[in-house]
């Protein structure tokens, strides 16, 4: 067979272009097995460098510095250019006070990095602990002339200076970085923390009161800031005196009021809280909200002095024209209540007052359905303080005939008139009362009130299996204290009723019981007493000192109180009982002794000592407020 001329040159370029293609092919095998050998050694040394790296770690930890700093010194000879490498060394040649090689590598550092203004404080710093004093100096205050107008730079100087202990160089560094930037507020809250360390509480309260000048909408911050210092008197008069100054200085500026406000309420100091909520209110044109908020925290705090106060000032000052007065005007009343009726001091004059002022309210506001709460509330007056329980009762049925205010709120009054029966004899009143709102709102808390209070009114009547099958049902309500008060009363029969098979000493302290809820002390008392005297021996002795605690603290005899309490938990801490009795005994102190560290002493052992206690949440918040936390 015969080839053409051109058909051999094609195949011989064909064949060149084969052997071509197969050395690129080689050669790019043999690059990608330089690449990969290269990756693998990298990836070796890598985890070799980690390991080093974790092993001198350890080292460290365990003070072994000697180890330490041989491997790394390794590791930074190999990646000088590593700072986590060079602060390792550092701090490690630092330990073992080999200055020498230190003052060498730094210097070395600082050659490289004349940028870097942490490296003449480290140097600085060396020279210090070597002894040379001057020197060391010498690098700081080069390290602050060397400032530039950038305020990172500013902020990463004064860093370095305080990682030493070296907060007054760190003052000078900011102070200079101020004036470079041309802000003269900057850096106020650290600034502040230095000055406080040096133990210059006036500067640093400038400088905290600088920093809501610079951001006003940061006062929380701040507030979070100057709460961890609550219990530095010095710092806390500091404050409030500058406060003053400057509002005096800057009356349009309302933030530093504010700041003083909230310095007041944390020091329980009403009054002053409210002095100054008013007058900022008058400086800057408000319409009382502000004292209306003091008001309900005053409340909440059982602060009613204080509290009447403020709804006195928007009623008298903001008067009839305001938007707030009608709620100020409620809401007063109610503080005026709690006033007489939770300090148990007050005269027949003050309950007289009052409902004068109730009923001069509900004359001007009668047909207003948002005002049904106040006549529920003048009807709890007239019943349990007053003793006009006929009154009382007419109030309410009027209420309820009327239908106004709502369901629930003709449900509470229900409620209330079915109580208020009771404590008139009308028992079978009472519970058509109880059973109306359980059918009414069967699902809801008003309803599991209501079958609590009817399971309460087969107890009082002596139909004890019947209240515990009741009670058994409403152990899982959704309601915390429900739930509670229903296991205790069920907990309650069942310890006591096996006791006595003639049930007649369940039946004088249902009796007694029933007394004291219709505020007759004295009958409720002298059952009690026989009740003791004849059945000594019955498990009733814890349950008889918390009733007797009950009475004393009705009378406002608070020291017989807390003896009764006292002996439950004495003598019965591992009781049902134990937490009640701390809790009055908590409450006893707090809000009728004025006793802080005694109300916080049981306060405390309930938070500790009974952790599933329906009173652990006010428990904490009461302590938190009685050792000075933040309230908001």
């Amino acid at each position: 067979m015969f080839y053409s001329n051109s058909t051999h040159l094609t195949d011989t370029r064909y064949l060149k272009m084969l052997l071509s293609m197969k050395n690129i092919s080689y050669a790019i095998a043999f690059i990608v097995l330089i690449l990969f050998t290269g990756l693998m050694e990298s990836a070796y040394a890598q985890n070799d460098d980690q390991s080093k790296e974790s092993l001198a770690q350890q080292y460290y930890q365990k003070q072994e510095y000697e180890k330490a700093a041989d491997l790394f010194q390794e590791l930074y000879n190999n990646n000088p250019q590593s700072s986590s490498y060079y602060r390792y060394l550092y701090n490690t040649l630092l330990k073992l006070k080999r200055y020498n090689e230190l003052l060498s590598i730094v210097k070395e550092k600082k050659r490289q990095n004349q940028d870097e203004l942490q490296y003449f404080v480290d140097l600085g710093y060396v020279l210090l602990q070597d002894g040379k004093t001057k020197r060391g100096q010498k690098q700081y205050r080069q390290a602050i002339d060397n400032l530039s107008a950038d305020k990172g730079e500013g902020r990463r100087l004064a860093n370095s200076f305080a990682t030493y202990g070296e907060n007054k160089f760190a003052i000078k560094a900011l102070k200079k970085a101020r004036k470079l930037t041309e802000q003269p507020y900057a850096f106020s809250m650290t600034l502040a923390k230095l000055y406080q360390k040096a133990g210059k509480n006036e500067k640093a309260i400038g400088a905290y009161l600088d920093f809501i000048k610079q951001h006003p909408d940061r006062l929380d911050d701040l507030k979070d800031k100057l709460q961890q210092k609550l219990s530095d008197e010095k710092l806390l008069n500091e404050l409030q005196d500058q406060l003053y100054s400057r509002i005096q200085d800057h009356p349009q500026n309302s933030k530093y009021s504010e700041l003083l406000i909230w310095q007041f309420i944390q020091r329980k100091d009403y009054e002053s809280a409210f002095r100054q909520a008013i007058a900022l209110d008058k400086r800057m044109n408000e319409n009382g909200f502000r004292v209306l908020n003091l008001a309900r925290s005053a409340m909440d705090e059982k602060e009613f002095s204080a509290a009447v106060r403020g709804y006195e000032y928007i009623v008298d000052e903001k008067g009839k024209g305001s938007s707030l007065y009608f709620v100020a005007k409620k809401e007063l009343l109610k503080a005026r209540k709690k006033k007489v009726t939770e300090t148990e001091n007050y005269t027949q004059e003050d309950l007289r007052k009052l409902k004068r002022d109730y009923k001069n309210f509900l004359t001007n506001y009668a047909s207003n359905e948002d005002a049904v709460q106040t006549r529920i509330d003048l009807a709890e007056l007239e019943a349990l303080y007053i003793h006009n329980l006929d009154t009382a009762i007419t109030i309410l049925e009027e209420v309820i005939e009327n239908k106004r205010g709502g369901k629930k709120t003709i449900a509470k009054a229900k409620l209330a008139l079915g109580d208020y029966y009771l404590i008139r004899g009308d028992v079978w009143d009472a519970t058509l009362l109880y059973s109306q709102v359980d059918k009414a709102f069967k699902d809801g808390p008003l309803g599991e009130k209501a079958r609590y209070k009817n399971a309460k009114l087969s107890y009082y009547r002596g139909e004890f299996e019947w209240a515990q099958t009741q009670l058994d049902a409403l152990k899982a309500s959704t309601s915390e204290l429900i739930s509670n008060d229903a296991l205790e009363l069920s907990v309650f029969i069942t310890d006591n009723l096996g006791m006595d098979t003639s049930k007649l000493a369940m039946l004088m302290y249902a009796r007694a019981d029933l007394y004291i809820f219709q505020n007759k002390y004295n009958k409720a008392m002298s059952k009690l007493d026989s009740l003791e005297k004849y059945y000594a021996d019955h498990k009733l002795a814890d349950d008889l000192a918390m009733a007797k605690a009950r009475i004393h603290k009705g009378k406002g005899d608070y020291q017989k109180a807390i003896s009764q309490l006292k002996m439950i938990t004495k003598n019965h801490d591992d009781d049902i009982l134990a937490d009640n009795a701390k809790f009055m005994l908590a409450e006893i102190y707090d809000h009728k002794l004025d006793n802080a560290q005694k109300a916080m002493k049981y306060y405390e052992s309930l938070l500790f000592d009974h952790k599933d206690s329906v009173y652990v949440v006010e428990a904490r918040k009461r302590f938190r407020a009685l050792r000075g936390d933040q309230v908001n």
